[in-house]
């Protein structure tokens, strides 16, 4: 709410696919959110990939537990976590200014949840009201929210849910690593 959203923006994986969320000028909150209805003790990550287009500092908002929160910095990668416990989160930094930001929480079951992505205009996890000029925003992609403990590789989507083979891990040799 109260953002204007372009798409077609260069992604970190070098699509045309990112949106650039522009705060409008009135004095509120700037959004972009997505509801769904988590299961009850039931684990899960949202993780997203966002860059700086003149916003610094971006929060994001899993609403499964009543709010795990981080809120990004995208000049420097430090973050900040808050709201019901959040029990990971991260943030990767990606070239040209990406990042790859990720939050956990535990479901409740309750309805009327909400994911959102929200400029704020400092480091903080609360709610923070603003005029935005017009022009200044972040740049996002990869949105996705997942059951488990942790953000896994990202799975392309357009609209609905999606499913990909599992992650898989090759041995690693470590012949020739050692001189005799």
């Amino acid at each position: 709410s109260n953002v204007g959203v372009v798409g077609g923006q260069a992604a970190p994986d070098g699509s045309a696919t990112a949106a650039k969320v522009t705060p409008d000028t009135a004095s509120s909150l700037h959004r972009i959110s997505q509801g769904w209805t988590p299961t009850a003790g039931q684990k899960y990550t949202q993780s997203v990939w966002l860059k700086s287009a003149g916003v610094r500092w971006v929060c994001v908002n899993m609403d499964a537990n009543a709010g795990a929160r981080l809120t990004v910095d995208l000049q420097t990668g430090a973050f900040a976590t808050g709201g019901a416990a959040p029990e990971n989160a991260s943030v990767v930094a990606y070239p040209n200014g990406w990042y790859r930001v990720a939050v956990t929480g535990t479901g409740t079951g309750a309805t009327g949840n909400d994911t959102w992505f929200q400029a704020n205009t400092a480091m903080t996890v609360a709610d923070t009201v603003f005029a935005g000029n017009g022009a200044d925003g972040f740049i996002i992609w990869g949105a996705q929210l997942e059951a488990g403990l942790r953000a896994t590789s990202h799975i392309p989507t357009t609209i609905g849910p999606a499913t990909r083979a599992a992650d898989a891990l090759a041995p690693l040799s470590l012949s020739g690593l050692w001189a005799a």
